[in-house]
This record gives structure tokens, C-alpha cells and sequence, in this order.
């Protein structure tokens, strides 16, 4: 598919215009403009990232915290059960068995319930980074006329033909962010 997308580029950089037919048989041209850019970059060198990337890194120290109770609970029923094993009778020792069972299902699902809220919080504060990113990319396009943008991390040749529209995003991203 992308080997496809590329030569379909290619070929379109090649050939300098297109061909269609009207009553009058009369040729209308048109260029075709390709530009590509690094979207993953621009949305790395964002400005509102650092501060998104400081409430993560917060909201997993948070975790880390819990998990680290959690364990300290857990750690403490497993030593308090092999230092008293021999003196409880067999349902206290099922009793005990089944706490500390317990203690490590509720760390696991403790961890995987974090893992998925994790994604939604990244994923829901990073969504309009993304959608500013995508717009601009947008916006730029149309001003310069392209055709085709693609991005850069997708594409195993172009041309100097093509035109970088990394330098004019990321000057327009700052740009944004310094009215903000």
C-alpha cells in the first residue's frame, strides 16, 4: 500500500499536468503540488505537550504510590503468614491463603484498571494537539495550493519537488501558542 502511494507520487510529481477533454476539445491544465511533512514531530514539539507530559508523569507518580502501599499490604500478609504458618490451624490457614490471593488480584486488577484509565486521560488530553496539528497542516495546505500532503516518516523517496512544510508548521505552531 505505501509502495502504491509512492509511486503514485512519483508519478504524479513526473508528470506535470493533467489531461481532460471539455466540449471544445480544448486541454486545461492543472499542477499537481506534494508536500509532506512530520506530524509526530510537530505534535512532539507542541507546546502544550510539556505541561500534558508533567500531568501524566503525576498521575503516574500517583500510581506508583498506591502500587507501593498495595504491595507494602500485601508483602506483610505474605511475611505475617510464613513467619505464624505452623502454629494456625487449617482454617485459619485458608483464611490467610485467601487474603493474600486477594491482595495480589486486587493489585493485578489495580495495575490494569490504571493501564487503560492511563491511555483515556493521555489519549483524551492529547486529542487536541492532534486535531490543532491536523487543522494547521490543513489550513497550510490550502494556502500553498497542495495536492497531496503525506507524511514524512511514510515515504521512502521524494522528490526536491516536493515541498517541506515542517519549518512553515512549526513557525505557525509557536506562533499560535504565543497568542494563547
Amino acid at each position: 500500500m505505501l509502495k502504491q502511494l509512492i509511486l503514485l507520487c512519483t508519478f504524479l510529481s513526473l508528470s506535470v499536468s493533467l489531461f481532460a477533454q471539455t466540449d471544445s476539445t480544448r486541454i486545461v491544465t492543472s499542477t499537481i503540488k506534494i508536500g509532506f511533512v512530520n506530524r509526530d514531530s510537530l505534535v512532539s514539539t507542541h507546546p502544550k505537550v510539556a505541561q500534558i507530559e508533567n500531568s501524566l508523569k503525576a498521575l503516574q507518580e500517583d500510581f506508583n504510590k498506591e502500587v507501593k502501599r498495595m504491595s507494602a499490604e500485601y508483602n506483610k500478609k505474605v511475611r505475617d503468614y510464613l513467619e505464624k504458618n505452623s502454629t494456625f490451624s487449617k482454617p485459619i490457614k485458608l483464611a490467610r491463603q485467601a487474603e493474600i490471593t486477594e491482595a495480589e488480584k486486587r493489585i493485578a486488577f489495580y495495575k490494569q484498571r490504571f493501564e487503560e484509565e492511563f491511555a483515556k486521560e493521555k489519549d483524551s488530553l492529547m486529542m487536541p494537539i492532534y486535531q490543532e496539528v491536523d487543522s494547521l497542516i490543513k489550513n497550510v495546505s490550502e494556502e500553498l495550493k497542495l495536492t497531496i500532503v503525506v507524511n514524512k516518516e511514510d515515504l521512502l523517496f521524494f522528490s526536491t519537488d516536493c515541498i517541506n512544510l515542517q519549518p512553515i508548521l512549526k513557525q505557525k505552531l509557536e506562533h499560535n501558542a504565543t497568542l494563547k
